[in-house]
């Protein structure tokens, strides 16, 4: 009978070698198919020193058959692969074969360099072997924009922003020649207006401040403020200015004030507006200025009237006239000469219906 020679082996359970070989003794364990040798003997009790793997595909690679590979392989001489098709986007091996279909080598490249526009500044160029080409913009000049030529099409440069560059704006924007604003404007800050006419089209104008201030020139005087004051525009216009030559404000219409309401003189007199008499009445008035009046005067004048021109009607306790003579005629007096301090001289005339009464005692 022939006799069979077994070495040690696993046939199931764990990959791996074995915990312990004697020199020289060799092992094969199943699982991973892998066959492993004791080298050295200074392990405990003359055991080997190492267990080193020395067959099996388990540690090797197999001619034949799936395997996973790991670590550093170095061939040496030619590795034939299957060339794979055009479009494989796979991890397969690409061959010289299908390299040199694709075009890829068809012609040796030494040294890359690379060329931009002037505007961009190149570093880096060429790369021999290997390095990073860098490009960045390069300093312009101040107040420049990159845009195509003025007027026309092309490549485009650096250079100054032309009118014909910036879209119209005028249905947004206001543009400095002017223009309408068809919606509200709020002005924040203060409004200055040059021109020589402003013109305000609006129902109602609605000012906070309580006092206006016209003609104000750089050096205003009585004659820079001759013809100041309001116009209101009518079949004809109705003024209230200021003038020069009479010192005084001008009113091209009457005046008309509320029957309870009145005005003060300079000295605090007050008057009313009579509109039954349609004539102006002084309360208490001292006046020492010259009055003229086109209507009657109501109430009591005092004083001295030293320049008084006009007459006084006979209803108004006057006499209609300016002289004595018409005096007296306007009085039905004749020509009666004046009365003496002790009797009365009477040259002429007739006196009729004269009672002479003694009296009584």
């Amino acid at each position: 009978m022939a006799n069979t020679l077994r070495i040690r082996r696993r046939a199931s359970g764990a990959t791996g070698a074995p915990s312990s070989l004697a020199n020289a003794e060799v092992a094969f364990n199943e699982v991973d198919d892998t066959l492993y040798y004791g080298k050295g003997s200074g392990g405990i009790g003359g055991s080997a020193t190492t267990i080193e793997a020395i067959a099996g595909k388990g540690a090797f690679m197999a001619l034949t058959g799936n395997q996973t590979i790991s670590g550093t392989k170095a061939f040496i001489g030619a590795l034939t692969a299957p060339t794979v098709s055009n479009g494989d986007s796979s991890t397969n091996v690409a061959t010289t074969a299908w390299v040199n279909g694709q075009g890829y080598l068809a012609s040796a490249v030494s040294s890359v360099g690379l060329s931009l526009p002037s505007f961009i500044t190149v570093s880096g160029s060429p790369v021999t072997t290997s390095g990073t080409l860098t490009g960045t913009l390069a300093s312009q000049t101040t107040n420049t924009v990159f845009a195509a030529p003025n007027g026309s099409s092309g490549a485009p440069t650096f250079r100054m922003l032309a009118a014909a560059d910036i879209p119209d704006l005028s249905g947004t924007y206001l543009p400095l020649t002017g223009g309408t604003i068809s919606s509200n404007l709020t002005v924040t800050g203060n409004l200055t207006v040059n021109g020589t006419t402003t013109t305000v089209n609006s129902t109602t104008v609605d000012v906070a401040d309580k006092n206006i201030t016209l003609g104000n020139v750089a050096s205003p005087t009585n004659t820079t403020a001759d013809g100041g004051g309001i116009t209101l525009r009518g079949a004809t216009d109705k003024t209230f200015n200021w003038v020069n030559a009479n010192g005084a404000w001008n009113s091209s219409e009457s005046i008309r004030l509320n029957p309870q309401k009145g005005f003060f003189l300079l000295n605090g007199t007050k008057g009313f507006y009579s509109t039954a008499s349609q004539s102006f009445l002084l309360a208490h008035a001292v006046v020492t200025d010259d009055i003229t009046c086109t209507n009657a005067i109501s109430g009591s004048v005092t004083g001295t009237a030293a320049n008084v021109t006009g007459t006084v009607a006979i209803a108004n306790g006057g006499t209609g006239a300016t002289d004595a003579a018409t005096a007296r005629s306007n009085l039905g007096l004749g020509t009666m000469s004046t009365q003496a301090a002790s009797n009365v001289a009477i040259t002429g005339g007739t006196i009729d219906n004269i009672t002479l009464d003694g009296g009584t005692f």
